[in-house]
Protein backbone atom coordinates (compact mmCIF):
# COMPACT_ATOMS: atom_id res chain seq x y z
CA UNK A 1 0.00 0.00 0.00
CA UNK A 2 3.08 1.91 0.03
CA UNK A 3 3.77 1.61 -3.69
CA UNK A 4 1.85 3.69 -6.83
CA UNK A 5 -0.98 2.35 -8.80
CA UNK A 6 0.00 -0.68 -10.86
CA UNK A 7 3.06 -1.76 -8.64
CA UNK A 8 1.28 -5.20 -8.02
CA UNK A 9 3.52 -5.89 -11.41
CA UNK A 10 5.85 -7.33 -8.91
CA UNK A 11 3.41 -9.83 -7.62
CA UNK A 12 3.07 -11.59 -11.15
CA UNK A 13 6.16 -13.59 -10.62
CA UNK A 14 5.38 -14.41 -6.67
CA UNK A 15 1.62 -14.97 -6.60
CA UNK A 16 1.25 -18.17 -9.00
CA UNK A 17 4.33 -20.03 -6.34
CA UNK A 18 1.45 -20.30 -4.29
CA UNK A 19 -1.38 -22.15 -6.13
CA UNK A 20 -1.29 -25.62 -4.87
CA UNK A 21 0.22 -25.35 -1.71
CA UNK A 22 -2.46 -26.50 0.79
CA UNK A 23 -0.82 -28.60 2.79
CA UNK A 24 1.46 -27.57 5.89
CA UNK A 25 4.47 -30.00 4.46
CA UNK A 26 3.88 -28.40 0.91
CA UNK A 27 6.95 -26.79 -0.22
CA UNK A 28 8.03 -25.02 -3.73
CA UNK A 29 11.71 -23.76 -4.91
CA UNK A 30 11.06 -20.22 -5.26
CA UNK A 31 12.04 -18.93 -9.18
CA UNK A 32 14.85 -16.88 -9.96
CA UNK A 33 12.31 -13.94 -11.22
CA UNK A 34 10.43 -13.84 -7.71
CA UNK A 35 14.17 -13.35 -5.98
CA UNK A 36 14.44 -10.53 -7.84
CA UNK A 37 11.11 -9.30 -7.31
CA UNK A 38 11.73 -9.75 -4.05
CA UNK A 39 14.52 -7.78 -4.07
CA UNK A 40 13.44 -5.17 -6.10
CA UNK A 41 10.40 -4.24 -3.65
CA UNK A 42 12.55 -4.37 -0.56
CA UNK A 43 14.56 -1.53 -2.63
CA UNK A 44 11.81 0.25 -3.12
CA UNK A 45 10.10 0.29 0.58
CA UNK A 46 13.57 1.40 1.26
CA UNK A 47 13.50 4.42 -1.42
CA UNK A 48 10.14 5.70 -0.17
CA UNK A 49 10.44 4.78 3.58
CA UNK A 50 6.87 3.54 4.22
CA UNK A 51 5.48 7.07 2.47
CA UNK A 52 2.33 6.18 0.54
CA UNK A 53 0.23 7.37 -2.24
CA UNK A 54 -2.97 6.66 -0.67
CA UNK A 55 -4.32 10.15 -2.28
CA UNK A 56 -2.22 11.80 -4.95
CA UNK A 57 -5.28 14.62 -6.15
CA UNK A 58 -3.40 17.16 -4.93
CA UNK A 59 -0.10 16.68 -6.33
CA UNK A 60 0.69 18.59 -9.46
CA UNK A 61 0.82 17.68 -13.18
CA UNK A 62 4.27 17.72 -14.71
CA UNK A 63 4.20 18.40 -18.62
CA UNK A 64 2.53 16.13 -20.74
CA UNK A 65 5.15 13.44 -22.52
CA UNK A 66 4.26 11.74 -25.92
CA UNK A 67 5.75 8.70 -26.93
CA UNK A 68 5.79 6.12 -29.63
CA UNK A 69 7.25 3.25 -31.70
CA UNK A 70 7.51 2.26 -34.98
CA UNK A 71 8.77 -0.33 -37.45
CA UNK A 72 8.73 -1.84 -41.06
CA UNK A 73 10.92 -4.20 -43.35
CA UNK A 74 13.59 -1.50 -43.17
CA UNK A 75 13.54 0.55 -40.27
CA UNK A 76 12.49 0.47 -36.28
CA UNK A 77 12.58 4.00 -34.58
CA UNK A 78 11.56 5.39 -30.78
CA UNK A 79 10.59 8.95 -30.19
CA UNK A 80 9.44 10.78 -27.61
CA UNK A 81 8.61 14.95 -26.81
CA UNK A 82 6.77 17.14 -24.18
CA UNK A 83 4.74 20.32 -24.11
CA UNK A 84 8.08 22.10 -22.93
CA UNK A 85 9.82 21.36 -26.31
CA UNK A 86 11.90 18.90 -24.72
CA UNK A 87 12.58 15.68 -27.54
CA UNK A 88 14.43 13.05 -28.28
CA UNK A 89 14.43 10.20 -30.93
CA UNK A 90 16.65 7.00 -32.51
CA UNK A 91 17.11 4.28 -34.39
CA UNK A 92 16.89 0.18 -32.97
CA UNK A 93 19.62 -2.11 -33.89
CA UNK A 94 19.03 -5.25 -35.49
CA UNK A 95 18.81 -7.10 -32.48
CA UNK A 96 16.03 -4.41 -31.23
CA UNK A 97 13.93 -4.65 -34.36
CA UNK A 98 13.21 -8.54 -33.78
CA UNK A 99 11.38 -7.63 -30.67
CA UNK A 100 7.47 -7.07 -30.78
CA UNK A 101 6.18 -3.53 -31.31
CA UNK A 102 4.17 -3.09 -28.04
CA UNK A 103 7.45 -3.96 -26.03
CA UNK A 104 9.09 -1.00 -28.01
CA UNK A 105 6.07 1.26 -27.13
CA UNK A 106 7.31 0.55 -24.25
CA UNK A 107 10.75 0.78 -24.38
CA UNK A 108 10.16 4.39 -25.95
CA UNK A 109 7.94 5.54 -22.53
CA UNK A 110 10.74 4.05 -20.63
CA UNK A 111 13.30 6.25 -22.31
CA UNK A 112 11.40 9.18 -21.72
CA UNK A 113 11.21 8.60 -18.02
CA UNK A 114 14.97 8.03 -17.58
CA UNK A 115 15.31 11.41 -19.33
CA UNK A 116 13.06 13.73 -17.79
CA UNK A 117 12.49 12.07 -14.75
CA UNK A 118 14.59 14.16 -12.33
CA UNK A 119 12.13 16.81 -13.47
CA UNK A 120 9.15 15.33 -12.09
CA UNK A 121 9.78 15.05 -8.17
CA UNK A 122 6.15 14.59 -6.64
CA UNK A 123 4.05 15.40 -9.71
CA UNK A 124 1.72 13.15 -11.96
CA UNK A 125 3.28 11.96 -15.47
CA UNK A 126 0.37 12.31 -18.00
CA UNK A 127 2.06 10.01 -20.94
CA UNK A 128 -0.34 9.80 -23.73
CA UNK A 129 0.45 6.55 -25.27
CA UNK A 130 -0.75 5.33 -29.03
CA UNK A 131 -0.23 1.40 -28.52
CA UNK A 132 -3.72 0.09 -26.71
CA UNK A 133 -1.48 -3.01 -26.03
CA UNK A 134 1.01 -1.20 -23.85
CA UNK A 135 -1.30 1.40 -22.34
CA UNK A 136 -3.29 -0.89 -20.99
CA UNK A 137 -1.07 -2.92 -19.12
CA UNK A 138 0.89 0.42 -18.20
CA UNK A 139 -2.39 1.11 -16.54
CA UNK A 140 -3.12 -2.28 -15.08
CA UNK A 141 -0.04 -2.41 -13.77
CA UNK A 142 0.46 -6.63 -15.24
CA UNK A 143 0.62 -8.07 -18.55
CA UNK A 144 0.58 -11.53 -19.53
CA UNK A 145 3.41 -11.07 -21.90
CA UNK A 146 6.70 -11.28 -19.70
CA UNK A 147 8.55 -8.57 -22.84
CA UNK A 148 5.87 -5.84 -20.78
CA UNK A 149 6.13 -6.90 -17.73
CA UNK A 150 9.74 -6.51 -17.86
CA UNK A 151 9.50 -2.77 -18.56
CA UNK A 152 6.82 -2.37 -16.42
CA UNK A 153 8.95 -3.35 -13.55
CA UNK A 154 11.61 -0.91 -14.38
CA UNK A 155 8.90 1.87 -15.15
CA UNK A 156 7.30 1.46 -11.64
CA UNK A 157 11.24 1.25 -10.36
CA UNK A 158 11.62 4.56 -11.52
CA UNK A 159 8.48 5.74 -10.22
CA UNK A 160 9.25 4.96 -6.48
CA UNK A 161 13.43 6.19 -7.20
CA UNK A 162 11.58 9.95 -8.46
CA UNK A 163 8.74 10.07 -6.26
CA UNK A 164 5.92 10.72 -8.85
CA UNK A 165 2.52 9.23 -10.09
CA UNK A 166 2.84 7.67 -13.70
CA UNK A 167 -0.55 8.27 -15.56
CA UNK A 168 -0.83 6.20 -18.88
CA UNK A 169 -3.18 7.58 -21.07
CA UNK A 170 -4.05 5.99 -24.93
CA UNK A 171 -3.79 8.33 -27.60
CA UNK A 172 -5.35 7.76 -31.41
CA UNK A 173 -1.77 7.09 -33.91
CA UNK A 174 -3.86 10.15 -36.07
CA UNK A 175 -3.37 12.72 -32.89
CA UNK A 176 -0.03 11.19 -32.15
CA UNK A 177 1.74 13.51 -34.67
CA UNK A 178 4.72 14.74 -32.87
CA UNK A 179 6.12 11.83 -31.01
CA UNK A 180 5.65 9.47 -34.56
CA UNK A 181 7.11 12.22 -36.44
CA UNK A 182 9.91 11.89 -34.34
CA UNK A 183 9.95 7.51 -33.89
CA UNK A 184 10.48 8.29 -38.39
CA UNK A 185 13.26 10.46 -38.22
CA UNK A 186 10.50 13.15 -39.14
CA UNK A 187 12.60 16.11 -37.40
CA UNK A 188 10.53 18.45 -40.17
CA UNK A 189 6.90 17.41 -39.41
CA UNK A 190 7.72 17.34 -35.61
CA UNK A 191 9.00 20.93 -35.54
CA UNK A 192 5.76 21.97 -37.63
CA UNK A 193 3.68 20.26 -35.07
CA UNK A 194 5.45 21.17 -32.36
CA UNK A 195 5.19 24.82 -33.62
CA UNK A 196 1.61 25.00 -34.79
CA UNK A 197 0.10 22.79 -32.43
CA UNK A 198 1.37 21.87 -29.43
CA UNK A 199 2.26 25.70 -27.67
CA UNK A 200 -1.29 26.54 -28.36
CA UNK A 201 -3.36 23.66 -27.54
CA UNK A 202 -2.43 22.54 -23.74
CA UNK A 203 -3.22 23.71 -20.45
CA UNK A 204 -0.50 24.81 -17.70
CA UNK A 205 -1.49 21.78 -15.88
CA UNK A 206 -0.07 19.26 -18.21
CA UNK A 207 -2.69 17.71 -19.51
CA UNK A 208 -3.99 18.48 -23.26
CA UNK A 209 -7.90 20.06 -23.92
Amino acid sequence: MTLPPGSNIFLARILPLLSGLVLPWHRRRVTSGARADFRAIATMLEANMGRGYFDYAHMPWAPAVYTDAMKDGSRAGWGWCDETGAHDSGVYGAADKRRFIDALEGDAVLRAAKSLGHLWRGKRVPFYIDSKSFQLSFAKGRSTAERLSAVLRELYSLSVSLDCIFIPIWLSTHANIGADALSRGDIVRYKEWAQNYASSNFRHDGCSQ
